[in-house]
């Protein structure tokens, strides 16, 4: 339970925690994103943290028979992603921090020179009054980040914020493409 993969998974985790507030960070966005690996659930634990020996059903047992180790809470392990805001925007945005933030760290891993990140509708779920200020925020977090990004929205906020536009609209006679 606490050997290689999961100190290896913790850092990982860690990384991708500090790129995505970094991210919304330069973003201007108040809005902070946390992992968390076990919570305690109610008795006792099952197995020893320290040798992993299993304890008996019994509750009066407190310590490992084999390393002496005190017994535990029992510990329910799943990650969960904490957020210092719960909302669906906020929800949206941390997704999407967390995304980019693990696009980031796999790309320089890899050392991949190819820098394109592609985005459809990522506020789609937001009102319409926050879409325009959140696209300047996103553009701030993907500058530095990404050498080019296409950002797909069919909402007039959201590409008013964006710095270069290319609209298509459809007709009768086919599709119309207009560089704004």
């Amino acid at each position: 339970r606490r050997g290689a993969q999961r100190r290896i998974a913790e850092g990982v985790l860690h990384e991708v925690e500090e790129g995505a507030n970094a991210l919304l960070a330069r973003a201007g966005i108040d809005l902070s994103v946390g992992f968390r690996w076990d919570r305690e659930t109610g008795g006792l634990a099952m197995t020893c943290d320290d040798c992993g020996a299993p304890f008996p059903a019994s509750t009066r047992v407190r310590e490992c028979a084999r390393c002496n180790a005190l017994r535990g809470p029992k510990l329910d392990e799943r990650l969960d992603v904490v957020l210092s805001d719960r909302s669906g925007a906020a929800d949206d945005l941390a997704g999407l921090a967390i995304s980019l933030s693990v696009s980031s760290m796999l790309r320089a891993e890899r050392g991949s020179p190819w820098g394109v990140v592609c985005l459809d509708e990522p506020f789609a779920a937001l009102d319409r009054a926050n879409r325009k200020s959140l696209a300047r925020g996103l553009i701030s977090a993907l500058v530095g980040q990404w050498e080019q990004s296409l950002v797909i929205a069919h909402d007039d906020a959201t590409m008013d914020g964006m710095p270069n536009r290319i609209v298509i609209t459809g007709g009768p006679n086919g599709s119309k493409v207009e560089r704004v």
